[in-house]
């Protein structure tokens, strides 16, 4: 009897183990993401989105608000998306908003940088309570969110005690020409807090006093002063700097520029003047200025954000087909900015070298076995 009851305990844990094994791999056929995304460290449901309106060409906040959703968030859950600043939106979505009385049209004259750090602190009241990660973006900035979310993973598992995040600035580095000590994260790249970096945050502000507390009214804080620098001064008054985000090549995941721009090395002279390494010329290939597992582009457009997008979902089926076929086909004419390079018969092949290898989420392996965070 003994001998038989063990032998019957065997076959049901086998059996059990069969069913879970077995669903799981009907859930990668299927696609069923909620499935495999809930047993990893860095999944997307412990991320949450804060998107502020583009200075540049803000007429344009309804047409990006679309073009986020119908694109790179398409897949983030709508209590993990807020918009920052009040505006009448015609769209179909119902958007969580954050500072209401954010005023894109007056910047600069309106304390904007200030109260993107006040949006932050209200995000982290109303991004769901199990959220490890803040991600700031622009409404022109395109997420690679598959890859941000292996990223992140990726940091999990490389801190030095994996069941305590320390406090972490992510994003682009950049300081002022000269060398200045004043590095900061840029904020059209898009930048990323873990949680205890924004409980600090939050603690130095209650203190009432220094670069994180935002006495507006007060009238001794400069109101043009950008986001990116608000915060990483904040950041930096309690001991947190901007940390490497390059791969083992040297090359960046986030980024200030979109792919055409980035592949022809055509970047703005400022930029280089700013960016904290030297920036990486391509080699020919269009594909050197950007790291395997790159997370975000700058000053992507809508017709941009499309092409990005469906070189995404269909990089197999695009890497058989010609710069031609695919300019014809995935490439729309219109819905781009004066920030943007569009591809034509003379770049394609470059602009499209990175966005099907460079952003192909199986070279992640390589660089995240060999990159040293710590």
């Amino acid at each position: 009897f003994f001998v038989a009851a063990i032998t019957s305990l065997v076959v049901a844990v086998f059996l059990l183990q069969h069913h879970f094994y077995s669903t799981l791999a009907t859930a990668e056929v299927k696609g069923d993401e909620n499935k495999i995304l809930r047993g990893n460290i860095g999944h997307i449901s412990r991320i949450c989105f804060i998107i502020q309106p583009s200075q540049v060409d803000p007429g344009r906040h309804g047409e990006r608000v679309d073009s986020i959703k119908a694109t790179w968030a398409s897949k983030v859950p709508n209590s993990q998306l807020f918009f920052v600043g009040n505006y009448s939106y015609p769209g179909e979505f119902n958007l969580n908003v954050l500072q209401r009385d954010f005023n894109v049209d007056r910047y600069h004259e309106n304390f904007g940088g200030y109260k993107l750090l006040n949006a932050l602190i209200e995000s982290f009241e109303r991004c769901p309570k199990d959220t490890l990660w803040f991600a700031k973006g622009d409404t022109n900035t395109y997420f690679i969110v598959e890859s941000l979310s292996r990223y992140l993973e990726h940091v999990e598992r490389k801190t030095p005690n994996v069941n305590k995040l320390p406090p972490l600035f992510l994003g682009r580095r950049l300081r002022p020409p000269g060398n200045k000590p004043e590095v900061f994260n840029s904020g059209g790249a898009g930048y990323v807090l873990s949680r205890p970096a924004m409980e600090l945050i939050i603690s130095a502000q209650k203190l009432g006093n220094g670069p994180c507390y935002n006495d507006i009214g007060a009238g001794n804080m400069n109101p043009s002063i950008g986001d990116d620098l608000v915060v990483s001064a904040c950041l930096r008054s309690v001991g947190i700097k901007p940390m490497e985000t390059r791969d083992d090549h040297g090359s960046e995941r986030f980024h200030g520029f979109g792919p055409g721009r980035l592949a022809l090395n055509k970047l703005h002279d400022w930029y280089t003047q700013y960016t904290f390494y030297p920036i990486r010329q391509d080699d020919g290939t269009g594909g050197s200025c950007c790291a395997s597992g790159t997370v975000s582009f700058h000053y992507v457009e809508k017709g941009a954000a499309k092409m990005i997008h469906s070189f995404l979902s269909n990089q197999f089926e695009f890497s058989k087909l010609s710069c031609t076929e695919l300019l014809k086909t995935h490439v729309p004419l219109r819905g781009y900015g004066g920030y943007e390079i569009r591809p034509n018969e003379e770049n394609c092949d470059r602009i499209f070298f990175l966005l099907l290898k460079k952003l192909k989420p199986g070279a992640l392996d390589r660089d995240y076995t060999e990159h040293k965070l710590w």
